[in-house]
Protein backbone atom coordinates (compact mmCIF):
# COMPACT_ATOMS: atom_id res chain seq x y z
CA UNK A 1 0.00 0.00 0.00
CA UNK A 2 1.24 3.18 -1.36
CA UNK A 3 1.46 6.70 1.11
CA UNK A 4 -1.35 7.97 -0.74
CA UNK A 5 -3.89 4.59 -0.02
CA UNK A 6 -2.66 4.86 3.85
CA UNK A 7 -3.72 8.53 4.77
CA UNK A 8 -6.86 8.32 2.68
CA UNK A 9 -7.63 5.37 4.86
CA UNK A 10 -6.28 6.76 8.23
CA UNK A 11 -8.42 10.31 6.98
CA UNK A 12 -11.73 9.02 8.12
CA UNK A 13 -10.47 7.37 11.85
CA UNK A 14 -8.85 11.47 11.95
CA UNK A 15 -12.31 12.98 10.86
CA UNK A 16 -14.02 10.90 13.39
CA UNK A 17 -11.70 11.86 15.94
CA UNK A 18 -11.50 15.64 15.58
CA UNK A 19 -15.44 15.90 15.18
CA UNK A 20 -16.05 13.83 18.29
CA UNK A 21 -13.27 16.50 20.11
CA UNK A 22 -15.33 19.38 18.31
CA UNK A 23 -18.91 17.89 19.59
CA UNK A 24 -17.43 17.80 23.39
CA UNK A 25 -15.79 21.14 22.90
CA UNK A 26 -19.74 22.76 22.06
CA UNK A 27 -20.77 20.30 24.48
CA UNK A 28 -18.58 21.96 27.44
CA UNK A 29 -19.15 25.46 26.08
CA UNK A 30 -22.71 24.77 25.94
CA UNK A 31 -23.11 23.87 29.52
CA UNK A 32 -20.65 26.72 30.43
CA UNK A 33 -23.06 29.14 29.04
CA UNK A 34 -26.12 27.34 30.91
CA UNK A 35 -24.29 27.80 34.39
CA UNK A 36 -23.63 31.63 33.28
CA UNK A 37 -27.75 32.35 32.04
CA UNK A 38 -28.96 30.20 35.31
CA UNK A 39 -26.59 32.71 37.65
CA UNK A 40 -27.27 35.66 35.82
CA UNK A 41 -31.14 34.35 35.85
CA UNK A 42 -30.78 33.56 39.88
CA UNK A 43 -29.62 37.21 40.47
CA UNK A 44 -32.35 38.68 38.71
CA UNK A 45 -34.36 37.22 40.89
CA UNK A 46 -32.84 37.80 44.09
CA UNK A 47 -32.85 41.74 43.15
CA UNK A 48 -36.34 41.30 41.66
CA UNK A 49 -36.83 39.73 45.52
CA UNK A 50 -35.25 42.97 47.30
CA UNK A 51 -36.80 45.22 45.28
CA UNK A 52 -40.40 43.67 46.24
CA UNK A 53 -39.00 43.90 49.83
CA UNK A 54 -38.24 47.55 49.19
CA UNK A 55 -41.43 48.30 48.21
CA UNK A 56 -43.32 46.57 50.97
CA UNK A 57 -41.13 49.03 53.14
CA UNK A 58 -42.03 52.05 51.49
CA UNK A 59 -46.03 50.87 51.46
CA UNK A 60 -45.67 50.69 55.05
CA UNK A 61 -44.17 53.78 55.87
CA UNK A 62 -46.58 55.61 53.46
CA UNK A 63 -49.72 54.10 55.43
CA UNK A 64 -48.05 54.99 59.01
CA UNK A 65 -47.57 58.40 57.64
CA UNK A 66 -51.09 58.93 56.35
CA UNK A 67 -52.30 57.25 59.57
CA UNK A 68 -51.08 59.95 61.74
CA UNK A 69 -51.82 62.53 59.29
CA UNK A 70 -55.48 61.45 59.48
CA UNK A 71 -55.74 60.92 63.31
CA UNK A 72 -53.64 64.40 63.59
CA UNK A 73 -55.19 66.75 61.24
CA UNK A 74 -58.98 65.49 61.42
CA UNK A 75 -59.00 65.41 65.45
CA UNK A 76 -60.76 68.66 65.74
CA UNK A 77 -63.71 68.02 63.21
CA UNK A 78 -67.31 66.79 63.98
CA UNK A 79 -66.01 62.93 62.43
CA UNK A 80 -63.67 62.69 65.03
CA UNK A 81 -64.07 59.03 65.67
CA UNK A 82 -64.60 57.59 62.45
CA UNK A 83 -60.82 59.94 61.42
CA UNK A 84 -59.40 58.80 64.80
CA UNK A 85 -60.24 54.55 63.60
CA UNK A 86 -58.99 55.41 59.74
CA UNK A 87 -55.39 56.49 61.45
CA UNK A 88 -55.64 53.53 64.00
CA UNK A 89 -56.53 51.38 60.73
CA UNK A 90 -53.73 53.03 58.58
CA UNK A 91 -51.21 53.29 61.43
CA UNK A 92 -51.37 49.51 62.61
CA UNK A 93 -51.22 48.43 59.03
CA UNK A 94 -48.06 50.65 58.29
CA UNK A 95 -46.70 48.64 61.78
CA UNK A 96 -47.84 45.26 59.81
CA UNK A 97 -46.60 45.88 56.09
CA UNK A 98 -42.98 45.82 56.96
CA UNK A 99 -43.53 42.46 59.13
CA UNK A 100 -45.42 40.60 55.90
CA UNK A 101 -42.61 42.06 53.49
CA UNK A 102 -39.60 40.56 56.13
CA UNK A 103 -41.39 37.56 56.44
CA UNK A 104 -42.42 36.95 52.55
CA UNK A 105 -38.66 38.43 51.59
CA UNK A 106 -37.65 35.51 53.48
CA UNK A 107 -39.29 33.02 52.33
CA UNK A 108 -39.15 33.96 48.69
CA UNK A 109 -35.30 34.06 49.50
CA UNK A 110 -34.97 30.59 51.02
CA UNK A 111 -37.23 29.20 47.62
CA UNK A 112 -34.51 31.28 45.51
CA UNK A 113 -31.93 29.20 47.07
CA UNK A 114 -33.74 25.89 46.79
CA UNK A 115 -34.89 26.74 43.17
CA UNK A 116 -38.77 26.56 44.25
CA UNK A 117 -39.36 29.88 44.18
CA UNK A 118 -43.41 30.67 42.53
CA UNK A 119 -46.02 33.32 42.98
CA UNK A 120 -47.45 35.37 45.93
CA UNK A 121 -49.82 33.48 47.87
CA UNK A 122 -53.60 34.42 46.94
CA UNK A 123 -54.53 35.76 50.58
CA UNK A 124 -51.31 37.91 50.50
CA UNK A 125 -53.06 39.78 47.37
CA UNK A 126 -56.86 39.76 48.45
CA UNK A 127 -56.21 40.09 51.70
CA UNK A 128 -53.90 43.12 50.87
CA UNK A 129 -56.34 44.29 47.83
CA UNK A 130 -59.08 44.32 50.43
CA UNK A 131 -58.08 46.11 52.95
CA UNK A 132 -56.50 49.15 50.72
CA UNK A 133 -60.17 49.38 48.89
CA UNK A 134 -61.69 49.63 52.76
CA UNK A 135 -59.20 52.40 53.77
CA UNK A 136 -60.64 54.17 50.32
CA UNK A 137 -63.63 53.41 51.15
CA UNK A 138 -63.64 55.14 54.71
CA UNK A 139 -61.20 57.97 53.16
CA UNK A 140 -63.96 58.81 50.70
CA UNK A 141 -66.65 58.65 53.77
CA UNK A 142 -64.65 61.40 55.70
CA UNK A 143 -64.09 63.22 52.60
CA UNK A 144 -68.11 63.39 51.69
CA UNK A 145 -69.32 63.78 55.31
CA UNK A 146 -67.34 67.40 55.54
Amino acid sequence: MGDRERMSADEPAEDRARCEEERSRLAEERTRLAEERTQASRDRSVLANERTFSAWLRTGMSALAVGIGAAELLRDTEERAVALVFGIILIALGGLLPVIGARRYISTARRIDDEEAGPTPRWVVEGTAAALFFAAILALVIVLMR
